[in-house]
């Protein structure tokens, strides 16, 4: 259950203060939201131009003994994502912040990719791995049953 709690400050956190005045015209934040109670752990890491706008913030949050990871070596305009990073029982999702991106779903087999989420940094190019399971788009209209229909296929079901 605590865990349940933490994964969700995380979705929140993600969705609240990473993407404030970002509009989330797909509502990915609801979708999640209905996902979250069987996540096993979850991870928030900040891009570099969001650690800039929101460092007052961010002095905040670690005060009160809040952690989160840090994008690093982010090409370009991708310097503007942040990603929320779910671990589910057989896969792991990783959610862009930036409108327009993939969400990105990695097998945890014991050949498969794996994520560290105790990590402090994670390297862009591991994020976007080319070692992806499946690359889903936010296709709008559609999106919603196809992630539900893909993370059905794992046995994952919203709570």
């Amino acid at each position: 259950r605590i865990l349940e709690w933490l994964s969700e400050e995380d979705l929140r956190f993600f969705f609240d203060l990473l993407m404030q005045g970002i509009d989330d015209d797909q509502d990915r934040r609801s979708f999640w939201l209905s996902y979250i109670a069987k996540a096993k752990r979850s991870r928030v890491a900040v891009g570099a131009q969001d650690m800039e706008r929101l460092r007052p913030k961010f002095r905040e949050l670690e005060s009160r003994g809040r952690s989160y990871a840090r994008i690093v070596d982010a090409p370009g305009t991708y310097a503007t994502s942040s990603v929320f990073i779910m671990e589910f029982e057989g896969v792991t999702v990783v959610e862009f912040s930036r409108s327009g991106s993939a969400c990105y779903v990695y097998g945890n087999g014991a050949r498969s990719y794996h994520f560290d989420l105790s990590k402090s940094d994670f390297r862009w190019a591991e994020l976007k791995s080319t070692k992806v399971r499946e690359r889903l788009i936010h296709t709008k209209g559609r999106w919603h049953s196809e992630f539900r229909n893909k993370l059905a296929q794992y046995g994952i079901r919203p709570a």
